[in-house]
């Protein structure tokens, strides 16, 4: 069970958008999540809307069908977008229920909102389908490839340098290879002068930030990332 929760999207690292009209339910979604969450961002229009799902910058998408309606249906972004998304109605009426399943959203809710019920669905939303953008390591770690960042086990971002973050990404896109010494002097330090010496306090530098074995060397033919299979 603490495995299963620990892999869990969590609603306070979570970046959301909010479209909507109306001044009480955007209130009152900012007292429910009020701290909860990373980001709460706000937009009007269905065409920020669309800007705002094709920008890829958020986590889940919470939309109020009662101030947009058609306009919701006749959105290519929002049909196509893999993005989690919500639709908020005035009550289960037929129209808000199809505009909810023309663009692919997991759920339908209606106003006013319940706090626990409005949680619990955020939560089942972010992770309602598997993650293929979150690429779990040992000891909790884990890259979100939607955001391109590394997280702890307290989902905080792990910093990196310039050189950290290239080398590490270049192992996490390669997971089936042995990168080398020529191909981490192209890809990272893009044929600038390194020296084997400044490479291997890179990798170090990455090891203390995360754990040890993430960076696994190979029989002085290079290196790979962490057999993440085993997770």
């Amino acid at each position: 069970m603490k495995k299963i929760a620990k892999n869990l999207r969590q609603i306070n690292n979570a970046r959301l958008l909010l479209a909507s009209c109306d001044d009480q339910l955007i209130s009152q979604v900012k007292d429910i999540l009020d701290n909860k969450v990373k980001e709460l961002a706000i937009i009007s229009s269905v065409k920020e809307l669309n800007e705002a799902v094709s920008s890829e910058q958020y986590d889940i998408a919470v939309i109020d069908y009662s101030s947009f309606e058609q306009d919701l249906i006749e959105s290519e972004e929002l049909t196509t977008s893999g993005l989690p998304k919500i639709v908020i109605s005035k009550g289960y009426d037929d129209k808000s229920v199809i505009a909810a399943m023309q663009i692919s959203a997991h759920t339908s809710i209606s106003k006013p909102l319940n706090e626990d019920d409005f949680s619990l669905t955020l939560m089942m939303s972010l992770n309602q389908n598997k993650r293929s953008d979150k690429i779990e390591f040992r000891e909790g770690f884990y890259f979100d490839k939607y955001r391109e960042q590394m997280f702890d086990k307290n989902n905080k971002i792990v910093e990196f340098t310039r050189l950290e973050y290239g080398l590490i990404t270049l192992l996490i896109n390669r997971p089936d290879e042995i990168v080398d010494y020529d191909m981490i002097h192209k890809e990272v330090w893009k044929d600038k002068k390194m020296s084997i010496f400044t490479m291997r306090n890179v990798i170090n530098k990455i090891r203390q930030k995360t754990y040890y074995e993430i960076i696994l060397n190979r029989s002085n033919k290079g290196y790979t990332i962490d057999n993440i299979n085993l997770v």
